[in-house]
């Protein structure tokens, strides 16, 4: 997966959770932050190599 697509995936995410968060429970909203958080960490990796 590319830089591109991982930008794609967290915002597919982000997305997901704003539109089902009524309808999901704390712990899967939970997981999908936590999801977003290590894309976030990979994606600022990655920014950052030369």
């Amino acid at each position: 997966m590319n830089l591109f697509e991982l930008r794609m995936l967290r915002a597919a995410l982000k997305q997901a959770l704003r539109d089902q968060a009524e309808m999901l429970t704390p712990q899967q909203i939970d997981e999908i932050l936590e999801q977003i958080s290590r894309l976030t960490k990979v994606i600022d990796k990655l920014e950052k190599r030369p």
